[in-house]
């Protein structure tokens, strides 16, 4: 009932599964309380979350249910913990499902209502950014070391890395004038580091591109390069 009650407020849905992102315990045995004036009806939050930069995605919530609702409008413990799951923390109006003591006349604050449409109406792509990026020549040979980090929402597959020198692409030794990263996960940084890169001896100027044909759908597409001067 209360995943169908966020269902109905919210632009969230929830679905039935043995994997799923959020996991619940029902129990009869409640942790014992620090306050005698008081029990534990449940208990909820986050479980993994990865730190992109950008977001704190939550990748697994944790629900323990130890009573049965006593609310006949509303199941209060059940919405309090999964906002909870969801990255919610206490609040200080007595009037919300997230004050920390319940009452059976709480609601859900508009507050939360507009977090969650906000934030889960945002595009679910990757965001794909150039950290770190070194290079040097000797003669017409290039080495050159780039750090690029997926601080967006889901897994960029095939990433291609351009190297422009004096804006003619770099040719590596597969006959192509691009570097193929692979999958670069959330969170994840791929690093990649290349010797003896044969460039035009007179080159000067460097240009690093991330997807230079935008085929991969990113949340910002304004740090996906970075150019340099060679000495």
């Amino acid at each position: 009932e209360a995943f169908r009650i966020l269902e109905v407020k919210t632009i969230l849905e929830f679905y039935p599964s043995q994997i799923g992102q959020i996991k619940i315990l029902c129990s009869d045995i409640p942790p014992e309380s620090e306050n005698e004036d008081y029990f534990i009806a449940g208990e909820g939050g986050p479980a993994s979350v990865l730190n992109t930069s950008i977001y704190d995605v939550i990748l697994e919530g944790k629900i323990s249910l130890f009573r049965q609702e006593r609310c006949n409008d509303l199941p209060i413990v059940a919405l309090h913990e999964i906002l909870h799951s969801l990255g919610f923390e206490h609040n200080d109006n007595p009037g919300s499902v997230l004050y920390p003591t319940l009452e059976c006349d709480q609601e859900i604050d508009d507050y939360i209502i507009e977090d969650l449409n906000d934030l889960y109406e945002q595009d679910s792509a990757s965001d794909l950014k150039i950290e770190k990026v070194e290079a040097s020549k000797s003669g017409k040979y290039l080495d050159f070391y780039i750090e690029v980090l997926n601080q967006g929402l889901i897994s960029a597959k095939d990433v291609p890395l351009t190297i422009y020198h004096d804006e003619e692409a770099v040719e590596f030794d597969d006959g192509k004038n691009y570097v193929n990263l692979g999958e670069i996960g959330v969170g994840v940084k791929k690093i990649l580091n290349v010797t003896n890169a044969k460039i035009s001896r007179s080159s000067e100027n460097l240009r690093f591109v991330i997807d230079v044909e935008n085929n991969i759908a990113e949340l910002f597409e304004n740090n996906n390069e970075a150019s340099m001067i060679l000495n």
